[in-house]
């Protein structure tokens, strides 16, 4: 296997980053408080009518900071069948904390919360929509949005409860050692590709590249060239770097990724960044960092790795 057919391989920056422990992505199921946003809403204690809620819940615990939560199903689970879910995998039920009770469920049978759930519609209830419309990384908050049609009946229900399961992604924590800043820095770059911010993301991709060598070899206050000390510490794994194929068949493409991250940096030249400038740097960095981490001899080894 070649560069180029290494490059063939689907979400092949999406598998590098999850190898290398850099992205961290996991289903989680979060319980939605549906009181009403009463100026949006009104409210009518006697008829049906259409009420809109926003729902904040905790970013879980193992995230260091969420870069995209998305939205895979919804349920509504009664009271009692949340009994009948602690009865049948014998996992103890504290009701004042029934989101660790569903994920704990959730984790041992993915499919249980969908058999429990009494659906989206039953008497004069319709859950009509819910959305991820924020991430607050300062106040580890998620906020969700909602609507549904019901009555004063439906507003905080006593015996049941809305649910929604959704695949988090983000920086894992380091409890132990701390976070690495250059792990926020790629993760960041990656995320700004999906809303188009090529030229920040190109900016954080090297960023996040020049922080790993520079962590790695205690370098931050030297005035040597960066790729003069990312080549010496590709040798200190490697020993000869002209017979490692990963790194001899990237090297001539760091010269325009310099120049490129400073145009940006210092802006006094227009410069226009793609998404496949973005794609190639970022992919770039992440060879270069397996090569470090003892993963990148070749790229047939490297991508049985990633694809299993």
């Amino acid at each position: 296997m070649n560069l180029k057919k290494f490059k063939k391989i689907s979400n092949v920056e999406l598998k590098l980053l999850k190898h290398l422990g850099i992205i961290h992505e996991k289903n989680c199921v979060f319980k939605l408080d549906n009181y009403p946003d009463y100026d949006l809403s009104g409210y009518d204690g006697v008829r049906t009518m259409n009420y809109f809620f926003e729902s904040q819940s905790e970013i879980p615990y193992d995230f260091s900071n969420v870069i995209s939560v998305e939205i895979i199903n919804n349920f509504i689970i009664h009271s009692d069948d949340i009994f009948n879910m602690s009865k049948q995998h014998d996992i103890p039920v504290f009701y004042e904390n029934l989101e660790w009770f569903v994920n704990e469920i959730h984790e041992v049978d993915s499919d249980c919360l969908d058999s429990y759930s009494i659906g989206q519609k039953f008497d004069n209830f319709e859950l009509r929509t819910i959305k991820v419309v924020g991430i607050n990384n300062s106040t580890k908050k998620i906020i969700f949005s909602g609507s549904f049609v019901g009555d004063y009946s439906h507003i905080q229900p006593l015996d049941w409860n809305i649910y929604v399961e959704c695949k988090v992604r983000g920086t894992k924590s380091n409890l132990e050692n701390g976070n690495l800043f250059y792990q926020d820095l790629m993760a960041e770059a990656y995320n700004l590709i999906s809303i188009k911010n090529f030229k920040l993301s190109y900016f954080l991709a090297f960023s996040a590249l020049e922080s790993y060598i520079n962590e790695r070899m205690n370098t931050n206050d030297t005035k040597d060239r960066l790729k003069d000390i990312m080549s010496q510490m590709i040798r200190n794994v490697v020993g000869d770097i002209n017979k490692n194929e990963i790194y001899t068949s990237i090297i001539s493409g760091y010269n325009t990724f310099e120049s490129n991250r400073n145009i940006i940096a210092h802006g006094r030249k227009i410069i226009t960044v793609t998404q496949e400038d973005v794609d190639e740097l970022i992919l770039f960095a992440l060879l270069i960092i397996c090569i470090t981490e003892g993963d990148g001899s070749t790229f047939e080894h490297l991508a049985s790795i990633i694809e299993n």
